[in-house]
């Protein structure tokens, strides 16, 4: 596996989630809190954000690092402060998901009529 270089958000979302945003977080219930803000300031598409694993995070260096189902490059992403406070509330291990009760739900799936 190639060393994968840590990614840099395109805009400023280092002060925290936009009015939005933390109106969503703020309505969500269970697991979707936390999939909310791993969306948000990783960029994470739904699928991806559903089925990650704890062995992603790597909290001694506060990085997230995981390879996205579209590209299949691995990247490696600053575990924002604010998502951290909310992944450490129910710190898991391994490969146990992170959002059990959206993991392997399909919720990346488009329908169509």
């Amino acid at each position: 596996m190639q060393r994968s270089r840590i990614r840099q958000s395109q805009d400023s979302r280092g002060g925290g989630a936009p009015a939005q945003v933390s109106k969503l977080v703020r309505a969500a219930d269970g697991d979707w809190r936390g999939a909310i803000l791993l969306g948000y300031y990783t960029g994470a598409r739904l699928g991806d954000v559903a089925n990650m694993r704890w062995e992603a995070i790597d909290w001694p260096n506060k990085v997230i690092r995981f390879t996205p189902s579209k590209t299949k490059k691995p990247v490696a992403i600053p575990l924002h402060r604010d998502l951290e406070r909310e992944l450490s509330k129910n710190a898991g291990i391994g490969r146990a998901a992170l959002f059990a009760s959206l993991a392997g739900k399909g919720y990346w799936r488009q329908t169509r009529p």
